[in-house]
């Protein structure tokens, strides 16, 4: 096979050559796309934190500020130091109670704390960003693309409680879009 790029150059190799290095790349695009979602429900709290700030008078470092409530901290913790600052009334079983009847299942493994599940996927994302290519029990890092619907309508639950919190804090409007017209 022949395959040619826009700038000029090809690569030439059997079919069962590219079809091999197509199910690599299938994995390692997998474990891209995890690290890339979980890093947006990261912006997105940096985002609110960012919005929030300034409501409570702080205006400088807001970066440095957002990065200590967000770095080396389990998430119970993150959110706890965020209602600290923020004045948030966050409470870990009101979150378990938001969660409930939501099956967290990441690689057949089931998780009823939406707490632990969020520590689960930071310890899954730290060791792919760390350490991708290195082998964990004989093999490389494996995230099922199967996985990336149900994590996206568990980020979408989360976010719809931390939102709550900083709509009834700060009184944020809340823009409903219908997911068909978006």
């Amino acid at each position: 096979m022949k395959i040619e790029s826009s700038d000029g150059r090809s690569l030439v190799c059997p079919a069962h050559t590219l079809i091999k290095q197509f199910s690599k790349g299938v994995d390692v695009l997998c474990r891209q796309v995890f690290i890339m979602l979980y890093g947006s429900l990261e912006t997105y709290m940096f985002q609110l934190m960012e919005r929030s700030f300034p409501e409570i008078g702080i205006t400088e470092s807001i970066l440095d500020q957002s990065l200590e409530i967000m770095m080396r901290r389990k998430w119970d913790s993150k959110f706890c130091k965020m209602s600290d600052v923020f004045g948030l009334g966050y409470m870990a079983r009101d979150l378990n109670n938001h969660c409930t009847g939501f099956e967290m299942n990441f690689e057949g493994q089931v998780f009823k704390n939406p707490l632990i599940f969020l520590d689960e996927l930071a310890k899954i994302r730290h060791k792919i960003v760390h350490a991708s290519s290195i082998l964990e029990e004989g093999r490389l890092i494996f995230i099922n693309a199967k996985v990336f619907h149900s994590y996206f309508a568990f980020a979408a639950n989360l976010t719809e409680f931390i939102d709550s919190l900083f709509v009834n804090r700060f009184k944020y409007e809340i823009e409903k879009i219908n997911p068909a017209e978006a």
